[in-house]
């Protein structure tokens, strides 16, 4: 009887032990997410840059016409 239980304890530790563990991503799924990142970032660059070229030729037309106006 003590064998069966000292077996049903380890058992039961064992399985809690396995259960207890955090997912494992592999190295495939890191990789996959790490370039979808990159690929989100190289879109909001590309965005921000549109943005900041915008805004330079906008201040650049507006410096123009008030060095004209002087």
């Amino acid at each position: 009887m003590d064998l069966a239980l000292c077996l049903t304890l380890c058992l039961t530790a064992f399985t809690l032990i396995l259960a207890s563990r955090e997912p494992q991503c592999s190295n495939f799924n890191f990789q996959e997410k790490l370039l979808e990142k990159a690929i989100r970032t190289e879109l909001k660059m590309e965005s921000i840059e549109a943005s900041i070229d915008r805004v330079t030729s906008t201040t650049e037309t507006e410096i123009k016409e008030i060095k004209g106006k002087k």
